[in-house]
Parts: C-alpha cells; structure tokens; sequence
C-alpha cells in the first residue's frame, strides 16, 4: 500500500511533462521524480526506518512517469493522431469485416498478371 503514493506522483509527473517541449522533458523530469522520490518516502513514514528506501521509491516514481507518455503514444499510434499518414488497413483492424476490391483493382491485377 505505501508503494500507491510514489507510483501516484510518477503519474502526475508523467502527465505534467507530457506536456511539455520534447527537449525539456528529461531535464525537467529527472530532478522532479528525484524530488517526488524523496517526498513520497518522508511522506509514507519509510524515512523514519531508513533513507534507502528513497532508493527504492525514485525509480517507483521514474518508472511510473514514464507509463503515462508510453500509452499516450500507443493510444495516439492506434487512432492515427502521431501526425503520420493513416494506412489503409488503419480503419480495418478488429472490424472482422473484409471488404471486396473495386473492379477497378481487379482490372489493375489482371493486367499485372498478364505484363
């Protein structure tokens, strides 16, 4: 349960950055998950045990930032939103339905095949 809260503050830090200019997002989420790190520690009372569990809770923190852009991405890469071209096949997928060519397509074969 005292893992909850630096996961917790890796996704608000994954969002926040998210946001920001590609060429400042590891200069500024580097320092701050070091930073929620060592909150999250004080905050769960792990501190008072021992400060090496801040060795443990930073990368809980880093690892979860990272989580947050990752499915971002998938979910931007799935719907055609990554700024590339969407594939034909894009729209098809998980649909079930296959859909006959054109007789224009048809055309095109054949006169492949026969060249």
């Amino acid at each position: 349960m005292e893992e909850l809260i630096p996961a917790g503050c890796g996704f608000l830090l994954g969002a926040a950055v998210g946001r920001v200019k590609v060429s400042l997002r590891l200069p500024l989420a580097a320092p701050l998950a070091v930073a929620l790190g060592a909150f999250a520690t004080v905050v769960t009372g792990e501190a008072t045990a021992s400060l090496a569990f801040v060795l443990i809770d930073i990368p809980i923190v880093a690892v979860a930032a990272l989580r947050p852009e990752e499915r971002r991405r998938q979910f931007e890469d799935s719907r055609g939103l990554s700024g590339r071209p969407a594939l034909p096949l894009d729209d098809d997928e998980g649909t079930g339905e296959d859909e006959e060519p054109s007789p224009d397509e048809n055309e095109r074969d054949a006169e492949g095949d026969e060249q």
